[in-house]
């Protein structure tokens, strides 16, 4: 575009098609217009201007036709039209719910999630007696009301696994998985003698990974799996030791099982299994383990650190001290990890950890800790996004702008909350929100 009358006034009819919420292709075409620089004005005779101004004219006229149509079928402020892509909407100050328009908001069906996201599912965990766990999908098509007698572990493809605990006699539990939507039970199995919390199951959208934690005189128990297709169960490793949680590397290849540490020791003996293989090792790593990967396990060091151990020789990587690690998750490739730092407390419970900063949600490189770009910053210690890593993919980082985790965000936004989805790969697209809310 150059710079002459009729260019100016069609991109400013462009810029106002750019401020509605249109498709975001068509904003991000619109947006990369409007960046390019004004060109040269070349020599016209007077015939050549008269055809410039009647074809900037027309021009004009189509772009406000388009914008009007599109108004009517994505109007400002309302209902997305039956697939339509989300759009952005504002985010409400930490601890208030949702606002009017973003409620108004529909959420958007499987096939229109941004990013490629996938329609994950998800629970809810609040592990509260007495108080139904739920669970549900990404687009929020699907919700399950689990009964108040159980308790919810995990989820992950269409499966949702609970448990049921006796604790009469020598008590036990009873694990249980649903598909959804609907709901329907596909497996049951009771392990007599022995408690099986969320820490210790993992759940692929193949199997459910589980290590159980023996009653007083019981005998220490095993890591196993069982297929959701027809309920066999295969011994992973031995009943050696006491197992303290699971974790299952993205791409569903690897399994990492941390045993409890010495007293008084914060070094911890890590089993690493190669679910393809069936092979496994130990390693040792200072801390608790709060993710992984098929290369490396991630630990929070002396409480407050981020640690990186490689799975095969239990070498350290690379350590962050003090940095206040809440949460993460690793890509499937292990290059990059997605963390939320900046909030844990100090050894006296009091403070935010030293020299955590201030919190934020980062990409870091795996290989060696630095940031490769921060994806949501707080303005104080009390601005907190939640990272939702059971939703967040290789694409994509979806958070929670409450700040709480689903259940919690619920309870305080009266049966909806608002999520963002920050794309992974590339900086120039701005996030995007929608509401999740239970029917």
């Amino acid at each position: 575009m150059t710079n002459d009358p009729f260019d100016r006034a069609l991109r400013d009819a462009l810029r106002r098609i750019a401020s509605e919420p249109a498709p975001i292709a068509l904003r991000t075409r619109i947006a990369a217009v409007l960046s390019e620089p004004p060109a040269r004005r070349p020599r016209t005779t007077r015939r050549d201007g008269f055809v410039r101004w009647a074809t900037g004219i027309i021009a004009a006229a189509v772009i406000v036709l388009v914008a009007g149509l599109i108004v009517l079928v994505h109007p400002p402020g309302g209902t997305l039209a039956p697939g339509a892509t989300t759009t952005q909407q504002s985010v409400p100050p930490k601890g208030s719910p949702p606002s009017s328009a973003a409620a108004g908001s529909a959420t958007p069906t499987s096939s229109s999630l941004p990013f490629g996201l996938a329609d994950t599912t998800w629970v809810t965990l609040n592990h509260v007696d007495g108080v139904p766990d739920l669970a549900g999908t990404l687009s929020g098509n699907a919700h399950l009301r689990l009964p108040s007698t159980e308790t919810v572990l995990g989820a992950a493809g269409r499966y949702v696994v609970s448990a049921i605990y006796d604790r009469s006699g020598s008590g036990g539990t009873t694990l249980i998985v649903r598909e959804l939507p609907g709901g329907a039970e596909v497996l049951r199995l009771t392990r007599p003698g022995a408690w099986i919390e969320p820490a210790q199951v993992a759940v692929s959208a193949t199997d459910v990974y589980f290590a159980m934690r023996p009653n007083k005189g019981q005998p220490e128990d095993g890591v196993y799996a069982v297929s959701f297709a027809d309920a066999t169960i295969r011994t992973l490793l031995p009943a050696d030791h006491p197992r303290v949680a699971l974790q299952l590397s993205p791409s569903g290849r690897t399994l990492v099982s941390e045993g409890a540490g010495a007293v008084g020791s914060s070094l911890s003996t890590v089993d690493v299994v190669r679910l393809d293989s069936g092979t496994s090792q130990k390693v040792q790593v200072e801390g608790g383990v709060r993710f992984a990967s098929d290369r490396q396990v991630f630990t929070d060091g002396s409480g407050a650190d981020l640690s990186a151990y490689d799975v095969t020789s239990g070498r350290l990587d690379w350590s962050i001290p003090n940095i206040g690690l809440d949460r993460g998750y690793a890509t499937t490739d292990g290059s990059m990890i997605v963390v939320q730092v900046g909030l844990n407390l100090d050894a006296a419970g009091q403070r935010l950890a030293p020299n955590a900063g201030l919190p934020k949600v980062a990409i870091l490189a795996a290989s060696s800790g630095k940031q490769i770009r921060a994806l949501f910053s707080g303005a104080t210690n009390q601005d907190v996004r939640f990272l939702w890593t059971q939703v967040s993919t290789d694409a994509a980082a979806v958070l929670i702008d409450d700040g709480h985790e689903p259940g919690a965000s619920l309870d305080r936004g009266g049966g909806r909350f608002v999520v963002t989805a920050f794309d992974l790969r590339s900086s120039a697209l701005p996030p995007i929100s929608w509401v999740i809310a239970t029917p």
